[in-house]
C-alpha cells in the first residue's frame, strides 16, 4: 500500500461519537393569573410567553413595510409614505414613526446611514414591544 492510500484511511477512520444523553424532563410551566397590580411586561412573569409570541408575530410583519422617507427641512422635518403595507395599519405606522423619530433625532443630512439604521431598528423595537404589550393587555380585558 503506497503512503498515499494509508494517509487516505487514517484520516477517514473516525472515533465514533460519544451516546446522546437524554436531557431530563423540564417542570411544567405555570403562568400566574395577571392582576391589576401586575403589569404585563418582560421583567414580570405574567404573559411573557404571550408577550413573545405577539413580537415574534409584529417582527415579521415589519419586515413587509417598505416605507419612503423625505427630510423636509433641516432641523429634522420628514414625512413618511408607506409603499409596501405589511396589513397591519398598527405596524405600518409605528415603522414611519421610528423613522420620523430618527430624522429628528439626527436633523443632519451628513448622519452616517448606519446610525440612522440602528437608530431606526431601536425605534422599531422599541415602539413594537409597546404595542405587542398594548394588544396582549386588550386581549386579556376582552
Amino acid at each position: 500500500m503506497s503512503m498515499l492510500a494509508l494517509a487516505m484511511l487514517a484520516r477517514a477512520a473516525t472515533v465514533p461519537p460519544p451516546p446522546v444523553q437524554p436531557s431530563p424532563p423540564q417542570p411544567p410551566k405555570i403562568k400566574p393569573m395577571p392582576s391589576p397590580d401586575r403589569p404585563l411586561g418582560p421583567d414580570v412573569g405574567v404573559g411573557t410567553d404571550e408577550l413573545g409570541e405577539e413580537i415574534v408575530i409584529l417582527a415579521r410583519k415589519l419586515r413587509l413595510v417598505h416605507v419612503h422617507l423625505l427630510r423636509t427641512s433641516a432641523r429634522g422635518g420628514a414625512t413618511c409614505t408607506v409603499l409596501r403595507s405589511s396589513g397591519d395599519a398598527e405596524v405600518d405606522q409605528l415603522t414611519c414613526e421610528a423613522a420620523i423619530a430618527c430624522v429628528a433625532k439626527f436633523p443632519d443630512r451628513k448622519t452616517p446611514a448606519e446610525t440612522m439604521i440602528t437608530c431606526t431598528k431601536d425605534e422599531q423595537a422599541r415602539r413594537v414591544e409597546e404595542l405587542a404589550e398594548k394588544r396582549i393587555e386588550e386581549e386579556i380585558a376582552k
